[in-house]
């Protein structure tokens, strides 16, 4: 969002600046939230990569037998 924007909405610098705060708490939030989900993900990646070499590992030792 804009000041500009705003200004052209004929919003007053205050009512301005309250929505300016508003959507930097939003941005805020949602980067919170996608850095949780961010980390989620990663952890499971490295839960499955571990699992592919767990499988790999039984696979060798399978043929081998």
């Amino acid at each position: 969002m804009k000041r500009e924007t705003l200004t052209e909405l004929k919003l007053t610098d205050e009512q301005i600046k309250a929505v300016m705060d508003i959507n930097g708490e939003n941005i805020e939030n949602a980067k919170v939230k996608a850095g949780t989900g961010l980390e989620a993900l990663q952890q499971e990646n490295e839960t499955l990569k571990e699992n592919l070499t767990s499988r790999d590992m039984d696979l060798k030792d399978l043929k081998n037998n």
